[in-house]
């Protein structure tokens, strides 16, 4: 009986165990694609940009109907009944216009077409910037899980060190002061990794910001900062007709063009087509053979003479030529301060590029020479403070490859972002 208990227990126990298994939370790895996609339906900016532009595409649609025709049904009946007489009327009638030439509203429509267009460029350039944002929190968390691996090794490194000169103080080698010193070198190591660690949980609080999700989750991210190549711009002035800044000012400076030409629009007649059918009669029915029919057709011009006062048609038209050129001006500004910045961060990026190669030679010499310093500090042959200053060294290289690899890899985000870089998803 006890030996079937026994049994019956160890059961529930490996019932339970795989229960707490399965329901155990489990550490999520992202890569890049993963969320790309998360924020591309949680981003909040996003989500807005993409509601101003089907705002802007509604507000360019409906400036049409403007010039689109227009017709109207209309049907009357009134009984009257008076002491002497009664009567009843009806009539039934339709009515249709069209502009011909409006040059108002022909502006107008071109406005509104140059606004969507702007609308267009501010939205990519809006998810350029989500995306450099994403992008840089995303580099931001490999660098400080590298980090954490490497202040690690660090540790394991001034772990060891401290260990040798323990003993070579025991032995009566060493000073009780370089003794302690490579005590303080372990504990700040130490220090080093959990402040690393608390950076990482900063960092990811920013990347679930930047994906749209308000929740803690357990993460990492997956893969490594790698060493990327600059590649040259060869036809610059190609690449920037398709920079978002270049194309908001571009649609400024055509919008600024036909508001001019909406201010000299009340210079010029408007024409318009009438036309209407009508069908009446009194006491009788709407088949009725006494029914009384009538139409008309017509063609109307109207031209508005000081319609806004003596004066308003020339000073709407001086407004709207001082609008016009600032945005020329504007545009030129844009477009030597784009060139200029393009330039800029194309060779700060080819100078981040040749960093990390130069760091990368003096780190596999640091190395080499931190195991020729073990050996011959052991042997007694090497003092205490130049091997110190070699393993230091190092632990410099090591960090300076990590970070001048972190900054390369900022540096293309930040040429991206300019350039308008999107999410491939929001092209297809």
């Amino acid at each position: 009986m006890l030996q079937i208990i026994k049994k019956l227990l160890d059961i529930l126990l490996l019932f339970l165990l795989f229960i707490s298994f399965c329901f155990a939370e489990t550490k999520k790895i992202l890569n890049w694609k993963d969320c790309v996609e998360i924020s591309m339906k949680n981003n909040p900016d996003l989500i807005i940009a993409q509601k101003k532009l089907e705002s802007a595409i509604y507000t360019y649609n409906l400036a049409w109907n403007s010039y689109y025709p227009s017709a109207d049904l209309r049907y009357g009946y009134s009984n009257t009944n008076l002491s002497t007489s009664s009567s009843r009327d009806w009539d039934f009638g339709v009515s249709a216009s069209q502009t011909l030439f409006d040059k108002q509203k022909i502006s107008d429509i071109k406005i509104k077409k140059f606004s969507l267009e702007q609308s267009e460029a501010e939205f990519k350039q809006t998810a350029a910037l989500i995306r450099y944002n994403l992008k840089q929190a995303f580099l931001r968390i490999q660098y400080i899980q590298e980090n954490i691996k490497l202040l690690k090794s660090i540790y394991d490194i001034r772990v060891q060190t401290a260990d040798i000169v323990r003993l070579q103080y025991d032995g009566g080698k060493e000073s009780k002061g370089n003794m302690l010193r490579a005590n303080a070198q372990k504990n700040s190591a130490y220090i080093d990794i959990t402040n690393a660690e608390k950076d990482l949980v900063v960092a990811k609080n920013f990347l679930l910001e930047c994906l749209g999700l308000d929740k803690h989750a357990d993460f990492s991210i997956n893969g490594t900062l790698t060493k990327v190549k600059p590649v040259k711009i060869h036809n610059l002035e190609e690449v920037m007709k398709t920079i978002p800044k270049i194309l908001i000012a571009q649609s400024s400076l055509k919008i600024a063009q036909n508001q001019l030409l909406y201010a000299k629009s009340s210079l010029f007649p408007t024409l318009k087509m009438n036309g209407s059918w009508n069908l009446a009669d009194k006491d009788a029915g709407l088949y009725s053979s006494a029914n009384e029919e009538s139409w008309n057709f017509g063609i109307t011009a109207t031209y508005s003479v000081f319609g806004g006062g003596l004066t308003s048609t020339k000073n709407n038209i001086a407004i709207a030529k001082s609008t016009l050129e600032q945005s020329e001006e504007n545009l030129k500004k844009v477009q030597l301060n784009v060139k200029s910045e393009l330039q800029n961060l194309q060779t700060e990026l080819e100078k981040n590029y040749n960093n990390v190669e130069t760091i990368k030679l003096f780190l596999e010499a640091a190395i080499q020479r931190q195991k020729e310093a073990n050996i011959k500090y052991m042997a007694g042959r090497l003092d205490f403070q130049f091997w110190q200053d070699i393993e230091q060294e190092l632990v410099n290289y090591e960090l300076n490859n990590l970070s001048a690899l972190y900054k390369l890899n900022l540096s293309l985000v930040e040429k991206e972002n300019l350039l308008g870089i999107i999410f491939e998803e929001i092209n297809k």
